[in-house]
């Protein structure tokens, strides 16, 4: 092998820059409140610098008004890291919305040439008077890192991230990304353009209403990519094209109404992996490793009975990959989802590429969707038991599968989500019988700093949810806390961080 040593490892360097980038605290942050406005943003950052025009303090975080409205005077394009997050304890999260200046244009949000970090806020690609530039995030410098955490991408013409470059990594965790329409071609996550990615991570993260597919692959190839516990409903042609991948992960995730469309050629399918043939990769003796387990993809039934005679539904993986007989076909009933892209097939068939026939998939206001859903396959199909999908929807599904789940043959106490968290996590477990329960929260001291249950609680599956507050109902500072269920000679303890 000439190089193979830097390919090797890309699970480990991809998952430890995800932990690095969201989950744990810059030291002496430097914090700097920006205030709602036309143009405050961009002023706050640009007016932020050196005379050489570097960044003050490399450790700062731009912080924004809970509800507040930015409007975005030109894209946010800076050279240096930018971090911008949501006020400690905010209710609503802050929207970047293009502005228009007057006699111009809405311009994307985001023309990326430095690392960019997001936390807790609404992105949009709408302009205030309702231009949709073809872009959220253009990405024009190599080896930049993308991380974005518990917030809202929605609504661009063409794409949420396109690759103008090669080298970049993006991580999502606990997000919504949604409403990217234009037409049934344009309508993608993640556009490579032919350019080499190094990491792609999305995790516990919603999709819906796009109207091609989430990542489309231009040939260029990906180091590693990781796809865990999402929820996608609605794409017009498939859900991804990986392509030509070194190492993919793509597990534990519910896809609803994918592919809707159909196809004619017997050459779509739904998740695209294709056999390494980079004449580099191959000189370097790099081989691939593909995970796809614990998936379910189901597609309203009613899709496939609108289509044409000559359309038929497309297969779940390329031939080769995603046998694994965890990989399910389920039935899926969302409490209050987006519906069924039923209404426009024929007509898809019979006009293709005319903008007309493009569905309204956009029904129901973020407000009201709640993508827990019924099903005890699904309820249990993950890696660990858990729910497939994206995990933010459990607690609501929780609530449903209880009394459908039955009485659990054993006690158990499951790992806390989300882990780490702030400002509050669910803590599961399982009664056999109904039986007297202590739930109580320790310190590292081994001492009780709250007790979240002490009683008897019947036979099934329970939870209980701590808000980082001591039995006084003050606030507990970061760090690592323990979680002990006692319960008729039952005891298990379990560790998890908090994260101010």
């Amino acid at each position: 092998m000439k190089d193979a040593n830097r390919y090797i490892g890309a699970t480990i360097l991809a998952m430890a820059a995800l932990v690095i980038g969201l989950a744990t605290p810059a030291a002496a942050q430097r914090v700097v409140q920006v205030a709602q406005g036309f143009g405050t943003l961009n002023t706050a950052i640009s007016g932020d610098t050196t005379a050489a025009g570097a960044q003050v303090d490399t450790n700062t975080v731009y912080e924004l008004e809970s509800g507040g409205i930015y409007l975005l005077d030109g894209s946010l394009e800076y050279s240096f890291p930018i971090t911008i997050v949501a006020a400690t304890g905010y209710t609503v999260r802050p929207k970047l919305i293009p502005g228009v200046p007057s006699g111009g244009a809405g311009a994307r949000a985001f023309r990326v040439r430095g690392d960019v970090t997001l936390k807790g806020l609404y992105v949009t690609n709408v302009d205030e008077l309702g231009g949709k530039p073809t872009r959220m995030f253009r990405i024009s410098a190599a080896d930049v890192d993308i991380r974005i955490d518990d917030c809202h991408l929605d609504r661009s013409a063409q794409t949420i991230f396109r690759f103008d470059v090669s080298g970049v990594s993006v991580f999502i965790t606990n997000s919504i990304i949604s409403h990217v329409l234009t037409d049934y071609n344009n309508g993608r996550g993640f556009d490579d353009r032919g350019n080499h990615i190094d990491s792609l991570v999305s995790v516990d993260n919603t999709w819906y209403n796009f109207g091609s597919r989430i990542l489309r692959d231009g040939g260029g190839w990906i180091k590693y990519a990781k796809f865990d516990h999402n929820t996608i409903i609605n794409t017009g042609r498939r859900v991804a094209e990986f392509g030509e991948i070194i190492e993919l992960e793509y597990t534990n995730n519910l896809a609803v109404n994918v592919g809707f469309l159909g196809q004619d050629t017997l050459e779509f399918y739904q998740v695209v992996v294709d056999t390494l043939s980079d004449s580099t990769l191959l000189a370097d003796g790099v081989t691939q490793t593909v995970t796809i387990t614990n998936n379910n993809t189901y597609n309203d039934p009613g899709l496939a009975a609108a289509y044409p005679d000559s359309v038929m539904a497309l297969e779940p993986f390329s031939p080769g990959y995603g046998t694994d007989a965890t990989n399910i076909v389920d039935g899926i009933a969302f409490i209050a989802g987006h519906p069924s892209p039923v209404g426009n097939i024929a007509t898809w068939w019979n006009t293709p590429d005319v903008a007309a026939t493009f569905p309204d998939l956009d029904t129901i206001a973020l407000a009201d969707l709640d993508l827990g859903y019924k099903s005890q396959v699904s309820f249990t199909g993950a890696t660990d038991n858990g729910v497939l999908g994206d995990r933010n929807w459990t607690g609501h599904t929780l609530e449903i599968m209880e009394a459908l789940k039955g009485v659990p043959d054993r006690f158990s106490l499951a790992q806390n989500f989300p882990n780490p968290f702030n400002p509050s996590t669910v803590i599961r477990y399982d009664l056999t019988r109904a039986a007297d329960v202590q739930l109580a929260i320790y310190n590292l001291l081994g001492q009780e700093v709250a007790r979240l249950v002490n009683g008897n609680q019947h036979a099934g599956a329970h939870t209980a949810t701590w808000r980082g507050l001591d039995s006084e109902g003050n606030s507990v500072s970061s760090g690592v806390y323990f979680y002990r269920l006692e319960s008729e000679g039952f005891q298990q303890t379990r560790k998890m961080l908090l994260m101010r």
